[in-house]
């Protein structure tokens, strides 16, 4: 189930700015695993509680 496809909607300007970030053969779920792997780098960087590691 894990790989089901889902569809989501977004606004047409959303949808070319996603577009615009594609590379060769990328698919959008490419695209989006790659903006969302960078922005969750940057919150660790930053101390974001959802991603940062925590010290039990």
């Amino acid at each position: 189930m894990a790989d089901d496809d889902v569809n989501i909607r977004i606004k047409h300007d959303t949808w070319k700015r996603l577009n615009s970030r594609k590379e060769p053969n990328d698919s959008f779920d490419d695209v989006i695993r790659r903006v969302l792997d960078r922005a969750e780098d940057q919150g660790a960087d930053e101390g974001n509680p959802k991603t940062a590691a925590t010290a039990d």
